[in-house]
C-alpha cells in the first residue's frame, strides 16, 4: 500500500478489507463497526470534513439508540420528542414519539455539520483511513463484482467487499450497472439503458467513419460480398464492414429515436408526443 494515514499525507492506493465509498451516517456507521471488527477499511468521500447538508437535522429514536449502543456521543445535540409536520394548506398534525421496546421517545436535532463529521471522526478513531477522492469509475469481474473504485485523480481502492454508501444517487451503483440489473431483473427497465444504448452507437460509428477516413481509399475496399446471416458480427473483418456494420446499431435493439424520446421523457421531464394507438395490439394498427 502506497499510503496510510491522514488526508493531506498524500494519496492512498492499494487493498483492504473493505471499501466504504461515502462518509455520511451510514457510511460512517459502517466503517466505524468494521473498522473496531479488525477490518482494514478505507473510508472515502469526494467532500472535505467538516461539511454541511440539506437536511431536516432530527435523528429519529431508533437513530437514537443507534448511536447510544455504538457509545457514540454527538456534541451539542438536542433533544426532541413529539414531530409537528406542517402542510402547504397550513394544515398540521403532531406525530407523537412514543418510548419503544428498544429505542427511547425522543430523537435528536443536530445539524449534519456536526452529526456527519462526529461519526466520521470515530470511524477514523476505530482504524478506518480516510480517503478525499470523487469515485469515476470502477473495476468489476465478469460476474459482475466490483473488486475496486477508481478516483478522479487516479486513486485505486480495492477490497474484498466495496460499500456503496453515497446517497440516494449512487455514482457507485450507477457505474457499476448494478440499478440497470436491479431494473431488468423486474421487469422494469428504466431510462439508464436506453443512455448506454444511444451512446454506444454515436460512438461506435464515429469511430469506424474516422477508421475510414484514416485508410483512405483502402478504407473503402470490402473483403468479402457473400450475403450471408452471422450467428455474430465479426469486427475484426475490416474497416469497411465496421463502418456499414455500425449503421445498424441506430436501428437493432431500439431505434436511435426511440432511446431519444424515452430519455426525454423520463430523465429531461419532457411532455410525451401524442399517441393515438396507446393500448392498440400492433396487429390492429392501420398500415
Amino acid at each position: 500500500m502506497s499510503s496510510w494515514g491522514r488526508e493531506g499525507a498524500g494519496q492512498v492506493s492499494g487493498r483492504f478489507d473493505v471499501v466504504v465509498v461515502g462518509a455520511g451516517p451510514a457510511g460512517s456507521i459502517a466503517a466505524l463497526v468494521l473498522a473496531r471488527s479488525g477490518a482494514r477499511v478505507a473510508l472515502a468521500d469526494k467532500a472535505a470534513f467538516p461539511r454541511d447538508k440539506a437536511c431536516g437535522d432530527l435523528v429519529g429514536p431508533r437513530g437514537v439508540q443507534v448511536l447510544a449502543d455504538l457509545g457514540l456521543r454527538v456534541p451539542d445535540a438536542g433533544q426532541g420528542s413529539d414531530l409537528l409536520a406542517v402542510g402547504p394548506s397550513g394544515r398540521r398534525s403532531r406525530l407523537p414519539a412514543f418510548t419503544g421496546r428498544t429505542y427511547p421517545g425522543h430523537g435528536i436535532i443536530v445539524p449534519r455539520l456536526a452529526l456527519d463529521h462526529a461519526l466520521r471522526e470515530a470511524a477514523l478513531q476505530a482504524g478506518a483511513v480516510p480517503v478525499r477522492a470523487r469515485i469515476t469509475a470502477v473495476e468489476a469481474g465478469g460476474d459482475g463484482r466490483v473488486d475496486a473504485v477508481i478516483s478522479s485523480d487516479g486513486q485505486r481502492l480495492a477490497g474484498e467487499v466495496i460499500i456503496a454508501a453515497d446517497g440516494a444517487l449512487s455514482p457507485v451503483a450507477r457505474l457499476a450497472g448494478m440499478r440497470m440489473r436491479q431494473q431488468l431483473a423486474s421487469g422494469q427497465p428504466g431510462p439508464d439503458g436506453s443512455a448506454v444504448k444511444l451512446t454506444f452507437a454515436l460512438l461506435n460509428q464515429e469511430i469506424s467513419g474516422f477508421e475510414i477516413e484514416l485508410a483512405g481509399a483502402d478504407g473503402l475496399t470490402y473483403d468479402d460480398w457473400t450475403m450471408r446471416r452471422a450467428g455474430s458480427s465479426d469486427y475484426a473483418r475490416g474497416p469497411a464492414y465496421r463502418y456499414l456494420r455500425s449503421k445498424g446499431n441506430s436501428i437493432e435493439g431500439g431505434t436511435s429515436e426511440i432511446l431519444r424520446n424515452i430519455i426525454a421523457e423520463r430523465v429531461l421531464g419532457l411532455p410525451p408526443e401524442p399517441r393515438t394507438d396507446t393500448g392498440v395490439p400492433w396487429k390492429d394498427l392501420p398500415r
